[in-house]
């Protein structure tokens, strides 16, 4: 495998649009919680039982501690640099972060808003959905769970770095390992999914996106 290197000029990051529906706030305020990291991390495990789901206010906690943007800023070349509690190579996050709670007839996905600590509701095609999350649930019974789903946009990682793809599932690594220990933390079950969600990802939001897979939390 190649090293990665920053290149000598980087290229432009592009913005993906994505089809917005809805825009759906996210919880704040989170109790003082006083944990033994150490024993946080021995606890750490995978679990496929999640018949107890997950309330609004956990995803809004989860969300919080391993996905929001801390700080911000820009590299002297123009490229927003972000500082969130999972690290990613130059501080670019090529990946995004999709979600879905069951609901009483089917499954919707939204998008996390990591600055602003929201969720987006996004307008997707419902069949689409439906086959992805039916490969999902063949590898793991989804029961109550929320899905995870890691989303890369190479360009962004591209646009500083040659030989870029190692670098995002790093990143992607560091998010599944990120999740499981917040997951402990909070007393939520979790469990890595064995799939990077090809075709389906790539379908629903074109070729430019692959899917870095993803984790189930409940």
């Amino acid at each position: 495998m190649e090293n990665p290197n920053p290149k000598e000029k980087t290229g432009k990051q592009v913005q993906y649009k994505y089809p917005i529906e809805e825009k759906i706030n996210l919880e704040k305020n989170f109790p003082e919680r006083e944990k033994d990291f150490f024993k946080v991390i021995r606890k750490r495990t995978s679990s496929r039982e999640f018949e107890d789901g997950i309330s609004e206010k956990q995803l809004g906690e989860l969300l919080w501690y391993t996905s929001k943007t801390i700080k911000i800023g820009t590299s002297d070349e123009g490229m927003v640099l972000m500082h969130r509690p999972s690290p990613s190579a130059g501080g670019l996050h090529p990946i995004d972060i999709i979600i879905s709670l069951p609901t009483e007839d089917r499954r919707l996905f939204s998008l996390y808003n990591s600055i602003d600590h929201c969720l987006y509701r996004l307008d997707l095609n419902e069949s689409l959905v439906e086959d992805f999350c039916q490969h999902i649930d063949e590898i793991i019974n989804m029961q109550d769970s929320l899905i995870v789903w890691f989303l890369a946009h190479p360009q962004r990682t591209k646009a500083k770095y040659e030989n870029a793809d190692s670098l995002i599932w790093r990143d992607a690594g560091a998010y599944i390992y990120c999740f499981q220990i917040v997951s402990t933390a909070l007393g939520l079950n979790s469990c890595p999914i064995g799939s990077l969600g090809a075709p389906f990802v790539s379908k629903l939001f074109g070729d430019d996106i692959f899917g870095a897979g993803g984790i189930l939390i409940g």
